[in-house]
C-alpha cells in the first residue's frame, strides 16, 4: 500500500514538474514576443499560462503590459491588480502599474505606486525618475528635484535622471546647472540626441552662441526633424552675423516645418532688413501679425521698415498702433520718436524719447532726446543727454558734443 501511495505522489510530482517546466517555457516565449512588440501573440501566450494555473502572477503582470501597449487599458489595469492581489510583495507589478497610471496622466496614483516600490528599494532610479516627473506634472517641482537628486546622489548610471533634472533646471532658469547635468548625460549615453539638442538650446539662452553650435550641429545631424534645435541654431547664426547660414535655417523652418512661431518670422525679417530686402522683411512682419495680430515687436519692426523706405509719415500711425498693443514696450516709443524727429515734430519726439528712456534707457534714446532739446534751444539739457549717450557708448554723441556743448 505504501508503495502505491509513494508511486502516486511521485507521479503527481513528475506531472507538476512537467507543468511548471511547460509554463516557464511559455513565460519566456511570451517575454520574447513582448520585447519583439508582438503584443497580441504575447497576450495569447500569457493567457495559456493563466488558464493552466492561476497562481502565476508574473504572467498577469506581463499580460497587463501587453494590454497597455495595445491601449486596452481596462484589461491592463485588471491584470496589474490581479498580479498584486496574488503577491502583494511583487514590486515589479507596482512599478508597471505606476507607469500605466503615469501614461494615463493619473499622477496621484502613479506616485502612490512608485512610492510602494521606493519604500522597499529607496534608490531605484527609474521609480525615482517617474515619480519626479509625476510631481512635476502636479506642479510640485521641489519634490521632483528631491527625487532626481536622490537618484543621482546614489550613484546611478541612469542617464534619464540627469536629463530630467537638466530639464527642471532649465525650467527654473538655473542654466549652468542644466548644462552640467547634460554633460553627464552625453558621457553616459553618447548617442542621446535630445541631450545635445537641449544643451545647444540652453547655450543659446545663455547667449553663448559659438559654444552652442557644436551641440546643435550634432543634434541636427542626428535628427534633421528637430525643429527646436534648428530654431536655436538659426538664432545663433544670426547673432554671430553668419547671415547666409542663418537664412538657410530660417527658410527651412518656414518652408519645411511651416512654423507658426512668430519669433522666427521676426528674426528672419530683421535679417532681411540687414540685407536691404525691405519688402521681404515686411512680408515676414505681416505674417507674424497674422499669427498674432497684437504682436508689438512685429508692428514696431514694420514701422522701422517704413522709415527705412523713406515713408516716415506712414511709420507714425504704425508705431502708435504698436504702443496700443503694449504701452510698456520701449522700442515702440523710440521708433515713433525717431519718426517725429525726422518730421521735425520735436515736442512730440521729446515726449516719446522721455517714455522710451523711462522704460529702457539706451544710448540712442539719450542721443536723440539731446538732439530734440538742442533743436528747442535747451543746450544745457541737450549736453546732459549727449554726455550720457557718450558714456553709454554712442559714437554719434562724441561729434555732437563738440558743437552743441562748446563753451558750456
Amino acid at each position: 500500500m505504501k508503495k502505491i501511495i509513494l508511486s502516486i505522489i511521485l507521479l503527481y510530482a513528475i506531472v507538476d514538474s512537467s507543468y511548471a517546466q511547460r509554463n516557464e517555457q511559455l513565460y519566456n516565449q511570451g517575454k520574447k514576443e513582448y520585447k519583439a512588440k508582438k503584443y497580441r501573440k504575447a497576450i495569447n501566450t500569457f493567457s495559456t499560462i493563466i488558464h493552466a494555473t492561476n497562481y502565476y502572477y508574473e504572467a498577469y503582470m506581463y499580460r497587463g503590459r501587453a494590454y497597455h501597449a495595445l491601449q486596452m487599458e481596462d484589461s491592463a489595469l485588471a491584470d496589474f491588480n490581479t498580479a498584486i492581489q496574488k503577491n502583494a510583495k511583487y514590486l515589479t507589478a507596482y512599478y508597471y502599474r505606476g507607469l500605466y497610471y503615469f501614461d494615463l496622466k493619473n499622477y496621484e496614483k502613479a506616485i502612490a505606486d512608485f512610492g510602494a516600490v521606493l519604500a522597499k528599494k529607496p534608490t531605484y532610479s527609474k521609480a525615482l525618475s517617474y515619480r519626479g516627473q509625476s510631481y512635476e506634472a502636479l506642479g510640485k517641482d521641489d519634490l521632483a528635484m528631491a527625487d532626481y537628486s536622490k537618484a543621482i546622489n546614489s550613484g546611478t548610471k541612469n542617464y534619464d535622471v540627469y536629463y530630467r533634472r537638466a530639464l527642471l533646471y532649465q525650467k527654473q532658469n538655473r542654466l549652468k546647472m542644466a548644462v552640467y547635468d547634460l554633460g553627464k548625460v552625453v558621457k553616459l549615453k553618447p548617442d542621446f540626441q535630445q541631450a545635445y539638442s537641449l544643451r545647444g538650446i540652453i547655450e543659446v539662452q545663455r547667449e553663448r552662441y559659438q559654444e552652442s553650435l557644436n551641440d546643435l550641429n550634432k543634434a541636427i545631424a542626428m535628427d534633421a526633424e528637430d525643429q527646436l534645435a534648428l530654431e536655436a541654431r538659426a538664432k545663433a547664426y544670426l547673432e554671430l552675423k553668419q547671415l547666409d547660414k542663418a537664412l538657410v535655417d530660417y527658410n527651412r523652418l518656414v518652408q519645411h516645418f511651416h512654423t507658426r512661431n512668430p519669433e522666427i518670422y521676426i528674426q528672419r525679417g530683421r535679417l532681411f532688413v540687414s540685407q536691404g530686402e525691405y519688402t521681404k522683411a515686411q512680408k515676414d512682419f505681416s505674417r507674424t501679425l497674422v499669427i498674432n495680430p497684437r504682436n508689438v515687436v512685429a508692428c514696431t519692426e514694420n514701422a522701422k521698415v517704413y522709415m527705412l523706405k523713406g515713408r516716415v509719415h506712414q511709420a507714425v500711425p504704425i508705431a502708435t498702433k504698436a504702443i496700443g498693443f503694449d504701452e510698456k514696450y520701449w522700442d515702440a516709443y523710440y521708433t515713433r520718436g525717431r519718426a517725429y524727429f525726422e518730421l521735425e515734430k520735436f515736442s512730440e519726439a521729446l515726449r516719446d524719447f522721455n517714455m522710451s528712456i523711462k522704460l529702457n534707457p539706451t544710448a540712442d534714446a539719450y542721443f536723440y532726446r539731446g538732439e530734440c532739446k538742442a533743436e528747442k534751444g535747451n543746450n544745457v539739457g541737450a549736453c546732459e543727454d549727449l554726455h550720457m549717450a557718450e558714456k553709454m557708448g554712442s559714437g554719434l554723441a562724441v561729434e555732437k558734443l563738440k558743437h552743441v556743448c562748446k563753451g558750456l
